[in-house]
């Protein structure tokens, strides 16, 4: 209940000990924690980020730091603030960043904020936007209700011991049935429902209101706000995976949603399992044969204003990626794992990007120049910034704020994979002329491949039945919990005799079925995943598995679709998100294929983003602790997926937002702080700290008294 509003937010993590000022607004998706560490000033601006007094240490050891926030500071989006840091007052750390990064510009970019976008005025909020939010989940849980309808049609006789007569009432095979019912038609015809109703709703705004449209702040009129605040309020993020799930996300029925809220789709598009998450579809363009990563995020309006997103044919945007308003993005071009556009720039066809650096993309390959979109005038970089591939210790600083970040570095290509080490000169001549289409394209769409390919109804079948298998497996605990009562009612009525402390042993007893039969489904459903891992997958090698040359990525993904059965539970936690930190998880990866030394802790912090996708090409040392890290093992660079091994050495700590790309190594004792990424192929030296995306040696201390 403390999550519609911002007020009621900063009221919760008041009440849970942080101390928090005046005019503060705190995004949904912000992670924050250890609260009681907090010290939040006015009117402070936290985009989804992840604000924690918490880090793992070496030697699988803790470190709590206080966090002080200054008045009129701002997170950014995906930014993560260490422990023991103090934002100063005005300070903004900016999109795909962290408080290690923080320079003296840093209070020129309050205005790339998303919670910098208008809001429509609180009694509209109040008034119209929470009443329609309520009516459409109303109208699309009439199925789930029809349901129920079943269970409540017939009354318990009450006439007797009523708590006994309702509990066996409940317990009847009728009344279990419609329940099960009910959660079917919650599970697979409500996400119908309710992307009807959301089409519905934004045809009428679209009609009656308009299309959102770029242009500055200043001109976003309240209805404008309005219809922007409803549909964010109804879609969380643009996110349409509860349908898209029922279909395989990666597929052109995607592409079909996207098309309906608004967006100009392309063909062969290649979704990612998670995410995009996209502000306002009115505003965005995708080509043909697009590839998206993971965990990526399309913003369309900041404290500047609305504007379009393009992205051309053949590009990849890969994991972790922001584009900002404004971006253009050329033919077969890859913005890289964690790269941040800058706003209204055109990146040119055929060039490569990665990571941030003073709030831009570094340029691995391709054209180093980028052509602004608001004004006439070509920007070129006199400055080059240069990488030891050993170390990627960085030589050069820019000398002004106002010049791109954009270099062209040999060195870098040997991070690359395979099909991107071509010449900058064959990159730019021939981006033209290649042909876009992806091995995804060519082996779902076109049928080139040399396997089977699962086509979309065999996707939707697979997908319904194990969603559905999914749902009634976590409600047997609940359903088996009734009936061991029940049946205890029925065998020792004198166990439920009327007495003051009855409740007690109802009670009692309902949390220890419930424990026990919840265990027992937990474990059970890990070594179900255990077993269709080696079934589908065998033992992974190193190699390349484009998806028009083989099996292996269709085989991955119905062992993801499986993989739900671990995943939808303990309120979207999952089975190991209630074992991070203990050594059940080790012994569970180790099951899957793993190499983990002794007294490791996983995932340490609490609940995962990721966990390991390829836990048998991952090699851990003794006492390596891992807080919300990444560590995949495969790369799929323009649909081209290559599967590396990663290792790393014993002693090491990966903090949250850190990661090693698919092929990387970490020596003994090294240290990756947050928001780090040790590239493709790199090591991290033994004993060395390392922070940046891409990892710059870190030489000031990394724990704060």
């Amino acid at each position: 209940m403390f999550s519609y509003f911002d007020s009621t937010r900063v009221l919760y993590y008041r009440l849970l000990g942080a101390k928090i000022g005046k005019g503060v607004k705190i995004e949904p998706g912000a992670i924050l924690g250890e609260y009681d560490l907090l010290q939040i000033g006015d009117n402070v601006r936290l985009d989804p980020c992840v604000c924690r007094p918490f880090a793992v240490e070496r030697n699988t050891s803790m470190y709590l730091g206080k966090i002080t926030l200054g008045n009129n500071s701002s997170i950014g989006l995906k930014a993560c603030v260490a422990p023991g840091s103090v934002i100063e007052e005005g300070q903004c750390i900016g999109p795909n960043s962290s408080s290690h990064e923080l320079n003296d510009d840093t209070r020129a970019n309050p205005h790339l904020s998303r919670s910098q976008a208008p809001d429509c005025h609180p009694l509209l909020q109040l008034f119209a936007i929470f009443p329609i939010k309520v009516l459409v989940v109303f109208l699309a849980s009439l199925p789930w209700m029809g349901g129920l309808f079943g269970i409540v049609k017939d009354q318990p006789n009450t006439s007797g011991d009523e708590l006994m007569s309702i509990l066996l009432w409940w317990a009847s095979i009728g009344r279990i049935s419609f329940h099960y019912l009910a959660r079917q038609l919650n599970t697979l015809v409500r996400p119908f429902l309710w992307f009807a109703l959301i089409v519905l709703v934004k045809k009428t705004t679209d009609k009656y209101i308009g299309k959102t449209k770029p242009g500055p702040i200043h001109e976003i009129s309240q209805l404008a706000r309005f219809r922007t605040s409803l549909l964010s309020a109804l879609m969380p993020a643009g996110s349409v995976h509860r349908i898209a799930s029922l279909f395989g996300t990666h597929y052109e029925i995607t592409s079909m949603i996207a098309r309906a809220l608004g967006a100009k789709v392309g063909s062969r598009v290649y979704w990612p399992g998670t995410g995009p998450s996209i502000q306002n579809y009115d505003l965005l363009e995708i080509g043909d044969d697009v590839v998206f990563g993971s965990r990526s995020h399309i913003v369309t309006t900041d404290g500047i204003g609305n504007d379009a997103v393009r992205i051309g044919n053949g590009s990849m945007v890969a994991d972790r990626v922001i584009l900002l308003p404004g971006t253009t993005i050329g033919e077969r071009v890859v913005l890289g794992s964690g790269a941040i556009t800058e706003r209204n720039q055109k990146y040119p066809s055929g060039s490569v990007w990665i990571g941030n650096h003073n709030g831009k993309a570094i340029c691995l390959s391709g054209s180093d120049k980028v052509i602004s979109t608001d004004r006439p005038k070509v920007v070129e970089n006199d400055t080059k910034v240069y990488f030891n591939v050993k170390q990627r210790s960085l030589d050069d600083t820019p000398s002004s704020s106002s010049t791109n970040v954009t270099e062209t570095c040999e060195d870098e290509k040997m991070a690359l994979p395979s099909d991107e080490r071509s010449t900058d000169e064959n990159t730019a001549n021939s981006s033209e002329e290649q042909s876009t289409s992806s091995p995804f394209g060519r082996a779902f769409y076109e049928g080139k491949a040399n396997y089977y390919v699962i086509g979309i109804i065999g996707i939707f079948l697979y997908s319904i039945t194990l969603t559905a298998f999914t749902q009634v497996y976590w409600d047997a605990g609940t359903i088996s919990m009734i009936q061991c009562l029940a049946l205890l009612a029925r065998q020792s009525p004198a166990l439920f005799v009327i007495t003051w402390y009855r409740p007690l042993i109802i009670f009692s007893l309902s949390v220890a079925f419930e424990s026990f039969f919840v265990g027992c489904l937990s474990f059970l459903a890990l070594i179900a995943v255990i077993v269709a891992k080696w079934l589908l997958l065998g033992r992974r090698k190193m190699g390349n598995y484009d998806w028009d040359k083989s099996s292996y990525c269709q085989r991955w993904q119905i062992f993801l679709t499986i993989e739900m059965i671990r995943r939808r539970c303990f309120g979207g936690y999952g089975v190991i998100g209630m074992l991070t930190g203990t050594h059940y998880a080790v012994m569970y990866f180790r099951a899957l294929g793993a190499k983990i030394g002794k007294d490791c802790a996983l995932f340490a912090g609490g609940r995962p983003s990721l966990v390991f996708t390829e836990p048998e090409l991952m090699d851990l040392g003794d006492r390596v602790a891992i807080d919300d890290a990444s560590l995949v093992s495969h790369i799929n660079s323009r649909g081209n997926f290559q599967l590396n091994r990663l290792r790393v050495g014993s002693r090491s700590v990966l903090r949250t937002g850190s990661r090693l790309l698919s092929g990387a190594q970490m020596g003994d004792d090294s240290c990756l702080l947050e928001h780090t990424l040790i590239m493709a192929g790199d090591i991290a030296d033994e004993k060395t700290t390392y922070q940046g995306w891409p990892a710059n040696v870190f030489t000031k201390p990394r724990v704060k008294f």
